[in-house]
């Protein structure tokens, strides 16, 4: 029971966990190099704190593709390019022209669209 369990629920659990851990990383990389001109920008706890998010997309994101379709996994995970843009321009004060509004409303409806259909659709051994 456990185990049917945790498989029900590990595809959302490790889907928001490589969301969250690519948009935390690129919003932690963007404070840390947001003054490159200095040349210990690299050396930021900001730059280290993205790797190390980076890192845990990384390995989230290998989790996920062993048991899900990359024509599930990457179009769901796009939506952190919408919370990136979303990030910036209410974080980091960027301003988001209608164009970019436009194609972010695109991205989410694309999104709800693939999120209706199964997360794995192949047999496990082609």
């Amino acid at each position: 029971m456990q185990t049917a369990n945790w498989l029900r629920w590990r595809t959302p659990l490790f889907l928001f966990l490589v969301i969250g851990s690519n948009l935390s990383g690129d919003i932690c990389l963007r404070l840390g190099l947001r003054h490159w001109a200095d040349a210990h920008a690299i050396l930021t706890l900001w730059v280290a704190t993205g790797m190390t998010f980076y890192l845990i997309w990384l390995l989230a994101q290998m989790a996920l593709f062993s048991w899900a379709d990359l024509s599930y996994v990457a179009p769901i995970t796009s939506i952190g390019y919408a919370l990136a843009a979303i990030a910036g321009w209410l974080l980091l004060g960027e301003v988001i022209s209608r164009g970019r509004w436009f194609g972010i409303s695109l991205i989410v409806l694309g999104i709800v669209l693939v999120s209706r259909t199964p997360a794995r659709t192949t047999n496990r051994h082609l």
